[in-house]
């Protein structure tokens, strides 16, 4: 996951600094039974005159296939997910069970702490799973670090002020926005391409469906990249003011239909795009910093860092397939003003980062699981797939607080300064978290490094 950084949002906005159950038989049981009932039923049937043979012949041969069919394609089971809020019950879509999530070993501990002498202010982390490699943005010295199996391997330079990151699932090609110098393309530890900015490029997502990248920008912007080259770029315009769009701070794509979703913070808008056009739009509430996708649910769970008295809300839920939008207050006079998301999908849990009041909110659908109490100033956050685990590094305790199934496990120190951001290697699961490190004297973020668990 990516966390926005702070030296940027103090510089743009200010204010933000201060079913029953069945004996299950064997398929020849099943038919055994079913062939010595009908063998009864023909002797005292047939045994009433020839002229009904006909008819039952006709009404045998009927039934047996209704029961053939029954047992060939038995039911399937589906869970519903109810939902309560302000205005009574609500349904979500009824959803195929995913298969849980195997029982997992102990929680990762931690391994070591590499510094990092040629990076300043690491702010992001993305990991490719076809080449094994991890990736750290570090904002302030215009590089990208890479490391692979627990070592680091070497500095890549990417631009100046390297921002966001996404990767290609098929491939080993990585992008990273560069906000004053437009879009890297990497192919594993190589540079191969750059995207000029349209003006600072910032939330990329990778798009399976049409093999394009979608870039939000924060002039309210879209650019639309194939590989390296430019597309086209989207303008996106709120429906009610007519301006652009606004900082588009975060992007997530369906990778079953392609449509593309992406949060305006200013003017509160979740905008649908198909292709190269926006379809749609739907009012969600302002300050939308992070989004996480439940394909499986068709969920999209928003985090507002900034609600608004119109919108005083810190998380909203849209339901895909209605485009309905249900807000989640987890105390309904206060806001949590929520950072970061990440989803465990196997449980349907989502976990949200609550760097003002230390804690971490867990949400399932529309449904409020628990409000947990971490370490201080908890703000980036990741899910291991593999296992459930989540992690959330706590900047200020310079520790990770580890959770599974909605409850604190384990808080490791990271034994370095200010954890900003969490990437999982879901190959060999090791867990890289990127710290800081501290302003020392005139200098910003000095001593980073990467915090690696296993």
């Amino acid at each position: 996951m990516q966390a926005i950084d702070s030296d940027i949002v103090c510089a743009k906005l200010p204010i933000l600094c201060p079913a029953p159950v069945f004996t299950a038989h064997s398929e020849e049981q099943n038919k055994s039974h079913i062939a010595g009932e009908f063998s009864g039923m023909k002797r005292s049937l047939f045994s009433s005159g020839p002229w009904v043979r006909p008819l039952l012949a006709l009404g045998l041969a009927l039934f047996t296939l209704i029961i053939g069919v029954l047992i060939v394609f038995p039911r399937q089971s589906v869970t519903v997910t109810h939902a309560q809020d302000d205005g009574g019950i609500t349904f979500m879509p009824v959803q195929m069970a995913p298969a849980p999530t195997p029982t997992p070993g102990p929680p990762p501990q931690f391994v070591k702490n590499i510094p990092m002498p040629k990076a300043q202010c690491p702010n992001a982390a993305d990991f490719n799973r076809v080449s094994g490699l991890t990736y750290v943005a570090n904002i302030y010295s215009d590089n990208v670090s890479v490391f692979q199996d627990q070592e680091y391997l070497l500095d890549l330079y990417t631009g100046e002020w390297p921002r966001g990151m996404a990767s290609d699932p098929d491939s080993a090609r990585t992008w990273v926005t560069n906000l004053h110098d437009g879009t890297t393309l990497l192919d594993g530890a190589v540079q191969i391409g750059l995207v000029p900015r349209d003006y600072e490029p910032y939330a990329p997502a990778y798009n399976p469906v049409n093999g394009y990248l979608y870039v939000g920008d924060l002039n309210g912007n879209i650019q639309v990249i194939d590989g390296s080259q430019l597309v086209t770029t989207i303008q996106v315009v709120d429906p009610i003011t007519g301006n652009k769009g606004g900082w588009i701070l975060s992007v997530v794509v369906d990778s079953r239909t392609g449509l593309v979703y992406a949060s305006s913070w200013q003017f509160g808008r979740l905008y649908v795009i198909d292709g190269t056009e926006v379809i749609d739009s739907v009012l969600t509430g302002t300050g939308a910093q992070d989004m996480a996708f439940d394909e499986v649910r068709g969920l999209i769970y928003i985090a507002h860092r900034s609600p608004s008295f119109e919108y005083p809300h810190d998380i909203s839920v849209v339901d895909v397939a209605t485009r309905s939008v249900t807000f989640v207050d987890p105390f309904p006079m206060q806001t949590d003003r929520a950072q970061e998301v990440a989803l465990d999908v196997a449980n349907g849990l989502a976990y949200f980062t609550n760097p003002d009041i230390d804690s971490v909110t867990v949400v399932q659908g529309t449904n409020l699981v628990a409000r947990i109490p971490v370490g201080n100033e908890p703000w980036g956050i990741a899910v291991n797939p593999n296992d459930g685990y989540v992690f959330a590094a706590n900047r200020k305790s310079n520790d990770v607080s580890i959770l599974r199934n909605g409850a604190l496990l384990d808080t490791v120190e990271v034994q370095g300064r200010d954890p900003v951001a969490v990437s999982v290697d879901t190959i060999n699961n090791d867990i890289y978290i990127a710290n800081r490190g501290e302003a020392v004297g005139s200098a910003e973020c000095e001593k980073a490094s990467v915090t690696i668990l296993h």
